[in-house]
Parts: C-alpha cells; sequence; structure tokens
C-alpha cells in the first residue's frame, strides 16, 4: 500500500508528456481496400527508462534486435497504444498495473516523419 503510494509520486514527478495515439479498430472495407478507423490521439505523462542490456538478452530472439523501453504511469493505458519519442515510434509491448501506477516495455515500432512530438 504505502511502498506503492511513494512509488506512484515518484513516477508523477519524473514523468514527461509524450503524445499518444490508438488506431480505431471500426474500420471499414470498401471495394476490397482496408479503411482504417479514425485515430485518436491524446497525451500521457510517461517516465521512460531504456531496458538494460540483461534484459534484453532476457527477451525471445527475433525482439532482441529493436529499441526498448521500460516505462511507468499514473494514467490508464488499454495496450497497443503507440507514443512518440525523439521521432521515434514506440509501441506498448505489455503492461502491469500495480494500483497507483503501471509499468511496461514498448519497443521502437517505426520512424515518425509526420507526426509532431509534444
Amino acid at each position: 500500500g504505502q511502498a506503492m503510494s511513494q512509488i506512484a509520486r515518484i513516477v508523477e514527478r519524473k514523468s514527461n508528456p509524450y503524445v499518444l495515439w490508438k488506431e480505431d479498430s471500426d474500420g471499414v472495407w470498401e471495394d476490397g481496400i482496408w479503411v482504417p478507423g479514425d485515430t485518436e490521439t491524446s497525451t500521457i505523462n510517461l517516465h521512460l527508462q531504456p531496458m538494460s542490456d540483461k534484459e534484453i538478452k532476457s527477451l525471445p530472439e527475433g525482439y532482441r534486435s529493436e529499441e526498448w523501453l521500460n516505462f511507468w504511469t499514473t494514467e490508464k493505458i488499454e495496450g497497443k497504444e503507440q507514443f512518440l519519442r525523439d521521432g521515434k515510434i514506440f509501441t506498448i509491448e505489455s503492461f502491469s498495473y500495480w494500483g497507483p501506477y503501471t509499468e511496461g516495455k514498448a519497443f521502437r515500432s517505426g520512424e515518425a516523419d509526420n507526426i509532431e512530438d509534444e
């Protein structure tokens, strides 16, 4: 209880705002072409840390070449959202909810030439 609340306060203090988005799954097929639904964007406060070499070595072999980040937030996430950091797109791969805060992992999934960093 108390330790988790202390961690949540530290996460809030050390977090920075990032653009967060998730593609709406309400896409449609038009003439054999998938047209995705709207993409909703918002801002989320995240504390980010590069994953250590030891953590990366524990990942399945096909994942080790990606750039990985650990993250913490006191805000609600649903998973598979993406966020922008230094012009790179990261996809949230997994997370655990610990009451007052959430921690998880995200991997670099692309470059963002056409998205504005906040």
